[in-house]
């Protein structure tokens, strides 16, 4: 699915949008997330604000979660650094 909310009152999706259509984000530290999303076909970039009481706890899911997908698609993404931040890559033949 990607990143959506969903009103429980109305029983419907606010908005939805694909994995892949995250362009940015930012926060004010306190309780608001902005999620920027660029619509493929517009090519427009469309801000999505959310007020959460706990914003730590929701950018630690966000972030663990897109992690574990970025790592999905390229094992490299949690390959070890070597004592200057570059990767390793151990080649056995």
């Amino acid at each position: 699915m990607g990143f959506a909310l969903y009103d429980t009152e109305s029983k419907c999706y606010a908005w939805r949008y694909k994995f892949s259509q995250l362009k940015g984000s930012s926060d004010d530290g306190k309780t608001k997330l902005t999620l920027n999303f660029q619509d493929p076909e517009k090519k427009e970039v469309e801000s999505e604000e959310i007020e959460c009481q706990v914003l730590s706890a929701l950018l630690y899911c966000m972030h663990a979660f897109l992690t574990a997908k970025v790592a999905s698609v390229d094992p490299a993404f949690c390959a070890p650094l070597d004592s200057q931040g570059f990767l390793e890559y151990c080649v056995h033949f």
